[in-house]
């Protein structure tokens, strides 16, 4: 087996030349320009879309625990367990959405 070095097939070889001293950053003299201005329409599409969500988070808080309370209360004077499961999937189901959103959010 040829060395590491060699190539069995000779020809034109693209490869790393040992004296090359490499990429270098280039010496600019003018400063970088400035970035972009911000947008103050799209500013505020943001923040409102921001406080929509927010919203959205809370309402499905909100709306879990009053599932668990009412359907919990209902099933402890009912006696029914399976409104407590009920109670559970529902307030589960609002919260797993809210932590959705709030982790793309």
């Amino acid at each position: 087996m040829p060395a590491q070095r060699e190539h069995p097939h000779p020809g034109l070889q693209l490869g790393w030349i040992p004296n090359d001293p490499g990429r270098r950053p280039r010496e600019f003299t003018d400063p970088p320009p400035p970035g972009p201005a911000p947008d103050p329409g799209l500013e505020a599409a943001v923040a409102t879309a921001r406080r929509h969500g927010a919203g959205w988070i809370r309402f499905l808080g909100l709306i879990g625990v009053v599932a668990l309370a009412l359907f919990g209360l209902i099933g402890a004077f009912s006696g029914r367990m399976w409104f407590w499961g009920i109670a559970a999937a529902w307030a589960a189901g609002c919260w797993v959405a809210a932590a959705w959103l709030g982790w793309r959010w």
